[in-house]
């Protein structure tokens, strides 16, 4: 049915670095992570402290952080308890649960969208959750993991 979606688990958390190297040897060499993927993005962007940035993800087994560091690292706010940015939620039809949600009355932060190059059929949004905490919920054809 094209209307029904399931909510798969958790997707990533997303995590804000000042140092993406020490971030990457500390999820690689200390916990035993490996590096998925890495890139910068927006490096045609001209740079306003966030842009460009760089990202990558690291795995162990299911568990997947997504690691971003902008080009002013000054701006990562690190708080008592660190500095998650946010977390995603894996769906299996995003259109399906955008529709959803919306008529039960959740505004969504833009429109489903998707970073070229990143990972094959990859989309997703973003939406707040009761105590203002960002939540992306994403979609990944044709891939067995999460982002």
């Amino acid at each position: 049915m094209k209307n029904s979606y399931t909510i798969g688990g958790l997707a990533h958390i997303c995590v804000y670095t000042n140092d993406m190297e020490q971030s990457l040897a500390f999820y690689t060499g200390v916990l035993r992570f490996t590096i998925d993927y890495r890139t910068v993005l927006g490096g045609d962007v001209p740079t306003d402290g966030f842009w460009p940035l760089k990202y990558a993800l690291v795995r162990q087994g299911s568990c997947v952080v997504e690691l971003l560091e902008p080009a002013d690292p000054s701006r990562v706010a690190i708080g008592v308890k660190g500095s998650v940015e946010h977390f995603g939620l894996l769906v299996d039809n995003l259109e399906a649960a955008v529709d959803d949600l919306r008529a039960r009355g959740i505004v969504f932060d833009g429109q489903i969208g998707s970073v070229p190059g990143l990972l094959d059929g990859f989309k997703s949004i973003f939406l707040k959750g009761s105590s203002g905490e960002s939540i992306e919920l994403c979609e990944i054809s044709g891939q067995g993991g999460a982002p």
